[in-house]
């Protein structure tokens, strides 16, 4: 319903990803991004000859969204959720930078990651919601996270 109601307003939904924990559990949604690129180099001898060859070391860097969700009791019959969420881009192109190994240049990459971090406690009530926005997250789109969170009793 939620999703309809915001591509009706416009918005383009890009994930409607769904979790459910327990009083007390805690849970977590990725949606990442990974690039590989080459952060180091060795020399190495190639078996069987004594050849010595540039070996290079690969290297991953993440970027996008980590929701840690944990679900709290507020008072007495009262719960709520403790929300925090990990942004990151990763800056384009990578930088470089040429290191030497035995008298020759190597170019080894130097990703900069930029990062925010949100972490707070919300107490609401079964049924309820809390929206935050982050403007021109990416490439002028706005980034606009709803959660809702609803109680369910479970009969043992």
């Amino acid at each position: 319903a939620m999703g309809k109601k915001l591509q009706e307003a416009g918005a383009t939904l890009m994930s409607n990803p769904s979790l459910v924990t327990l009083p007390g559990q805690s849970g977590t949604i990725a949606v990442q991004r990974q690039s590989s690129y080459v952060s180091d180099w060795k020399l190495v001898k190639v078996q069987p000859s004594a050849e010595v060859v540039a070996d290079p070391t690969i290297e991953v860097v993440s970027e996008g969204l980590v929701f840690d969700v944990h679900s709290v009791q507020t008072d007495a019959d009262s719960y709520g959720i403790e929300i925090d969420l990990k942004m990151s881009r990763l800056e384009e192109p990578f930088g470089t930078k040429t290191i030497k190994l035995d008298g020759r240049k190597f170019e080894i990459g130097v990703p900069e990651v930029v990062t925010a971090n949100i972490a707070t406690t919300i107490k609401l009530p079964s049924g309820g919601g809390v929206m935050l926005r982050s403007p021109q997250y990416d490439e002028g789109h706005d980034l606009v996270l709803i959660f809702t969170f609803n109680r369910i009793d479970i009969e043992k």
